[in-house]
């Protein structure tokens, strides 16, 4: 999963659905989920047992204000780096430009393209800016940003 936003789900924002392998997880960001990142897994050798999520890639991503930050994941047996939770950043609302879930209800452009919205984009003072590590994805600055959207824009 690559560069995706996950906002106010009633279970989980993402999600690796017992997955019995890793998945990719780069430049997500999660916000007023149950569980904003939930990486349970499914133990490979009978596929039944349910078990912290293993072989998970974790860059880059952001969560805030969610229930739970981040459940189910087996750090250890992962790679798991340069992730909000794991990561000397304090992240609060003033980290980002805006909060406001109704901008995602926005009409679309007269193009058809999607709204321009400031939601979840990162202000220009936030922690996020700079911390992430290179995925080989675009980016602005000396490293990649936190999250779905790079600043600038």
């Amino acid at each position: 999963m690559k560069g995706s936003v996950a906002v106010r789900n009633k279970a989980n924002g993402f999600y690796a659905n017992h997955h019995t392998g890793g998945i990719e997880w780069f430049n997500n960001t999660a916000y007023r989920n149950r569980v904003n990142f939930n990486l349970r897994g499914r133990d490979h050798s009978d596929n039944r047992t349910i078990i912290p999520g293993r072989g998970h890639r974790l860059r880059n991503n952001l969560g805030f204000a969610g229930g739970v930050e981040v459940a189910e994941l087996n750090a250890e047996a992962s790679d798991v780096r340069g992730n909000y939770f794991n990561l000397p950043v304090t992240i609060t609302a003033e980290d980002f430009q805006s909060l406001d879930e109704g901008e995602l209800m926005q009409p679309r452009q007269p193009n058809g393209g999607l709204p321009v919205v400031r939601f979840l984009h990162l202000a220009p003072t936030s922690d996020a800016i700079d911390k992430g590590v290179d995925v080989g994805l675009p980016f602005h600055g000396k490293a990649p940003d936190l999250g779905a959207f790079e600043y600038p824009p």
